[in-house]
């Protein structure tokens, strides 16, 4: 009796052993944490759209005439919802967080039928969908339609408001428990509802570091959620795409380095991206950036925390069910979506390129704004023409196929301008705009400027400006020059007209000169992998822990901000000098 009282007692206190370091795992946070991410689902329900085979956005195209200049697969979005669910069901995660842009348009109905597609899954599975909304999401007063602040509130009080710990007053921003020591802080990044831009208010700074404070205080390990982007994903986006970054990023990612949010997890840019950062406290942070779901190359993330490290890994939509797609696709179509459905979707995003030329290239606005040019004045006058020819330039096939004796190809026109286009299976600039703009988005970019993509385009780029240059009249070719600071053909031969030769060669001059000091800094951004980590799979340091730096961060503090816009400044300056050599 007495062995045996001895005996379950030993046993007794080996039990206890065991769980006492068990007990302090889970106490630490070093229980795992796993978490699916994605962003910018862009609902637009199938009964908000005409039958596909009515819709022509693209004309003759066989296979991507129902494209829109987005390059979303908006017909194909309710499938891939499902696809994407049910990875998600059969993982062991038990959380999934959209980063923002969960609507098109941000009408009610496009948010009713999500809300009721997302709710319906939770309930089946008893899994957690907590979402953060997006620039198109609250709209307010910009249509009958759209829906105000309170609105999504409730609308998605299942996902993650009902279950808030805390919810900001003035914003859509709210915290909620995920499991172990990991709480989630959804940060409403946009600067106006019904705008597109981002940007964090005083009052909402100070509720994101009063929650980061009240983590700190109970232990527990922020996991942040943020539409807009947080640190720069590329060189020169600050110059290029302001609207994608939030105002005052460089305090902003600082003070939430600072406050111990280490993790943040953004969308609104569509690509697939990872930056660090550190502040000039020596704090690190990461901005996870996931693609657009419904768009190539239709990413989405899933991340593990542990004790050891912060696991994250990248994966891609690549099948989809046919069965769950509308009526009125082809064979042809149903066949690539089967067979193929990524490059389907690749397909879908470089036919949505060329349906952006169509509608978007003829216009001055973005450039004027870009360039510091004010609609109805002379300059903008002059640069509409200039566009109006560029886009139809842009819009000819590459190659003359039909030898004709008009000039009716890139080809032809690069003749005209000087330059020979290489040879390439491309049919038109859309479709190498596409091909280089999905190395951005696929994330881990390693092409080279020097590659036959970015030689076509650069040559085929520069030929249709120089020709719309020359072919607008010679006050208003004087007038766009005068206005960026570029030297003018001298004095004007009789008749008030320049020569075609002297018109062409400064034409040239002007789109070199723009090429090299604006145009080429911006592609260098998009094709290669501006700052370190890299952007698919990666592991980093554990939450609370600050690893290496990396090769090359974003600059944040102040110091390594000026240094690297010291940089830029004389790389433009040396660029500018080699140029006034060449054509002096």
């Amino acid at each position: 009796m007495m062995k045996k009282t001895l005996k379950s007692l030993l046993c007794a206190i080996l039990c206890l052993a065991l769980l006492v370091p068990a007990t302090r795992i889970i106490s630490s946070g070093k229980a795992p944490l796993s978490v699916f991410v994605t962003a910018d689902w862009h609902n637009r329900p199938q009964s908000m759209l005409v039958p596909i085979q009515e819709n022509n956005n693209l004309p003759g195209d066989p296979l991507y005439h129902h494209t829109n200049s987005q390059g979303q697969l908006t017909y194909e979005c309710g499938a891939i919802y499902d696809e994407m669910l049910k990875i998600f069901e059969a993982s062991d995660s038990q959380f999934m967080l959209i980063a923002g842009d969960l609507t098109d348009d941000g009408y009610l109905q496009e948010h009713l039928t999500l809300a009721a597609r997302l709710k319906s899954f939770e309930q089946r599975t008893g899994k957690q969908i907590f979402v953060i909304n997006g620039n198109h999401d609250i709209r307010g007063s910009v249509s009958e339609k759209s829906i105000n602040l309170e609105q999504f509130k409730n609308i998605y009080s299942d996902f993650g408001y009902s279950q808030a710990l805390d919810v900001d007053g003035q914003s859509a921003s709210y915290t909620a428990e995920l499991a172990g020591d990991y709480r989630l802080i959804a940060v409403d990044s946009c600067e106006e509802h019904g705008k597109d831009t981002g940007a964090l208010s005083a009052q909402r700074l100070a509720w994101v570091k009063t929650q980061a404070d009240r983590a700190r205080a109970d232990g527990k390990r922020l996991v942040c959620i943020f539409h807009h982007s947080l640190l720069e994903h590329f060189k020169n986006e600050i110059v290029a795409a302001g609207n994608l970054l939030i105002k005052d990023y460089r305090n902003v990612a600082s003070s939430f380095a600072d406050w111990g949010i280490q993790y943040v997890f953004t969308g609104h840019m569509h690509a697939t991206d990872i930056t660090s950062a550190v502040s000039g406290n020596g704090n690190k942070i990461y901005d996870i950036e996931t693609s657009c779901l419904i768009s190539s190359p239709n990413h989405y993330r899933r991340v593990t925390f542990t004790g050891d490290a912060t696991k994250i890994e990248t994966f891609g939509i690549s099948r989809i069910d046919t069965g769950l797609l509308p009526e009125g696709y082809t064979p042809q179509q149903l066949s690539l979506i089967q067979n193929d459905f990524p490059a389907y979707s690749r397909g879908y995003f470089k036919a949505g390129m060329n349906k952006f030329i169509n509608d978007y290239m003829g216009s001055p606005g973005s450039i004027a704004r870009a360039l510091g040019i004010e609609k109805g004045t002379p300059e903008y006058l002059a640069l509409a023409a200039v566009m109006n020819n560029f886009g139809a330039a842009l819009n000819l096939p590459l190659y003359d196929v039909g030898h004709t004796a008009a000039v009716d190809s890139v080809e032809e026109i690069a003749a005209i301008a000087g330059k020979t286009l290489e040879a390439s299976g491309y049919r038109h600039l859309p479709e190498l705009v596409g091909t280089v703009l999905l190395v951005h988005y696929g994330g881990d970019e390693k092409m080279v400027f020097d590659s036959p993509e970015i030689r076509l385009f650069t040559s085929a780029f520069k030929a249709a400006l120089v020709y719309s240059l020359v072919n607008i009249p010679d006050n208003l070719f004087k007038t766009l020059l005068q206005s960026q600071g570029l030297t003018v053909p001298p004095g004007e031969p009789a008749g008030g007209s320049y020569t075609a030769a002297a018109k062409l060669l400064y034409a040239g001059k002007a789109v070199d000169y723009f090429f090299a000091a604006v145009l080429k800094p911006l592609i260098l951004g998009f094709i290669e992998d501006s700052y370190s980590p890299g952007d698919l799979n990666e592991t980093f340091e554990p939450y609370g822990q600050t690893g290496e730096p990396g090769s090359h961060p974003a600059p944040v503090n102040d110091l390594a901000f000026i240094a690297d816009v010291l940089r830029r400044i004389l790389t433009d300056f040396f660029e500018a000098m080699r140029l006034l050599v060449i054509f002096s």
